[in-house]
Formats: C-alpha cells, sequence, structure tokens
C-alpha cells in the first residue's frame, strides 16, 4: 500500500473506531433515557432478590480467590490477569506528537445524540497534519503483506470517503465484519493502549 493511500485508510480506520466508540455512547444515553420496560423491572426486581438472599452458607467464595483478606488462597497455576506488553525495540518517540483522537479534538457530547459525521471527518481533514508523523511511524512498521491481503479483502478505505461512505463503513465495522475489524485492528496496532 503507497504511502498516500496508507493516510487515508490509517485516518479513516482511527476513525472508525472512535466514531464507533462515540455512537455507542450516545445509544447508551438514548437507552438510559428511556423508561424501564416491565421485563427490565421485573429483571431487576428478581437480581435484587437473589442478591438480598445472600449469605455466608450460599456466597461463592472461589470468586475472591487470591484476594487477600478472604483467606482464599489464590491458584498457583492461573496466569496473571494483566501482563505487561513487551516493548518494541524499533519503537520511536512520538510523545510530542498527539494520539488521534486529541488530535482530532471532536467535542460533540455523546448525551446530545450521535455525532454528526460529516463534521467529524472535517476535524479528521483538520487533524492530519499534527498526526503526519505517527501516520509516518505506523507505515514504515506496518507489515506489508498484511496490509496488502486486508485492503484487498476490505477494498475502498485506502481512498478518500465522503460522510455517506463512511458511514456504510462505519455500520460494517460496528456489525463486526471480519474484514473490516482486521484492517482496523491492523492500522491501529501501533497506537499506544491499543
Amino acid at each position: 500500500m503507497d504511502r498516500p493511500a496508507f493516510d487515508h485508510a490509517w485516518l479513516q480506520a482511527n476513525g472508525l473506531a472512535e466514531l464507533a466508540f462515540l455512537r455507542s455512547l450516545a445509544r447508551a444515553f438514548a437507552a438510559v433515557r428511556q423508561p424501564p420496560t416491565e421485563a427490565q423491572r421485573e429483571a431487576v426486581a428478581e437480581f435484587a432478590q437473589r442478591v438480598s438472599e445472600v449469605n455466608e452458607d450460599n456466597f461463592d467464595w472461589s470468586a475472591l480467590a487470591g484476594v487477600e483478606g478472604f483467606g482464599v488462597p489464590a491458584d498457583d497455576g492461573a496466569a496473571p490477569l494483566f501482563e505487561e506488553p513487551p516493548e518494541a525495540a524499533s519503537r520511536i518517540d512520538l510523545t510530542d506528537v498527539p494520539q488521534f483522537a486529541e488530535a482530532v479534538a471532536f467535542e460533540d457530547d455523546p448525551e446530545d445524540g450521535e455525532p454528526d459525521v460529516a463534521r467529524y471527518l472535517e476535524h479528521v481533514a483538520r487533524a492530519r497534519p499534527a498526526l503526519e508523523r505517527r501516520i509516518a511511524h505506523a507505515h514504515e512498521s506496518a507489515d506489508a503483506a498484511a496490509l496488502a491481503a486486508l485492503a484487498a479483502a476490505a477494498p475502498g478505505l485506502a481512498q478518500p470517503l465522503d460522510a455517506a461512505d463512511f458511514v456504510r463503513w462505519l455500520e460494517r465495522y460496528e456489525q463486526d465484519e471480519p474484514e473490516v475489524v482486521a484492517l482496523v485492528a491492523e492500522l491501529r496496532r501501533f497506537e499506544p493502549g491499543l
């Protein structure tokens, strides 16, 4: 994948992940504002009843295995819950380069509803110069064969997309289409914290 195509793919893949997250937050806020259904009220009441009946005899103490102070020994053969990722030997210092979401600085409040995709894409376009070194690093570090295979499986993301086309990709990403999810993951894998 040549550099101009990679730039589009990288920016749009990061945009898909961020906008999918913002849309899911907006939907969650909208759902919270809806009054609960009768079935939901019954489920909450049933759960509250079960919790109120918990006592020392029927509590599942294995849930506290390894937690100091509860007298349940840890399983010595268990893998640690969190492991530090190994440091990449070739990682370059990008501490002075903003991360994607910082550079895009899209501040629509998810409590106000789903974000405006066209305005979001304008923010991404304005952020592109600030992200240049981050994109260059990702391009140099990416597995060319993997990118070529993924781009062949999900053509179109490596070209400029208008809001309508971007929404079509976003819907595919939100529906967990394997090719789209894999392409986004490959393009974002060098981002810190991902």
